[in-house]
This record gives C-alpha cells, sequence and structure tokens, in this order.
C-alpha cells in the first residue's frame, strides 16, 4: 500500500505544471521512439535523505504483438452501438 501512494505522489508530481519541489526527476539513455511501445523500463527512486539508497523498479511488458483483423472484437465498435451527438 505505501508503494502506491509513494507512486500516486510521484505521477501527481510528474504531473504538475510547475513541479513539486519534493521531487526531482532526470532521464538517461536514449530517447524513447515516438509512437512506439518500450518493452522494459526501469525506474529508479532514490532519496538524498537516505544517503544514495533507493529502490527500483523494472517493468517488462510480454505477449506483445501487432492487432489483426482478428482483434476487431476487442478493439471495434460493439454491436449496436449508437453515437450520441
Amino acid at each position: 500500500m505505501a508503494t502506491m501512494e509513494m507512486t500516486h505522489m510521484i505521477d501527481a508530481a510528474m504531473r504538475t505544471p510547475s513541479g513539486d519541489p519534493r521531487f526531482a526527476f532526470s532521464a538517461t539513455g536514449p530517447a524513447l521512439p515516438s509512437g512506439r511501445l518500450d518493452i522494459f523500463s526501469v525506474y529508479q527512486f532514490v532519496s538524498p535523505q537516505s544517503g544514495g539508497r533507493g529502490f527500483a523498479t523494472v517493468v517488462e511488458r510480454g505477449n506483445v504483438r501487432q492487432i489483426s483483423d482478428g482483434d476487431k472484437t476487442i478493439f471495434g465498435v460493439p454491436p449496436g452501438f449508437t453515437r450520441e451527438r
């Protein structure tokens, strides 16, 4: 639960237009390609008050494939859908 609360705080800080003084953000490595899904991501969190100790989270996305015509039942407009105006 504490990890979820911290993740929520970090997400909110990144969305704050003027930033949040409790957080500093930096990025390393090559720029992510626009319009592409990254398969592996590493997020590292370090607190200056902890003497440089922190933790890292690795995100791996699996079972990724290109969408085909057979996926229309999942991503298509459902039968009987009526658009509102």
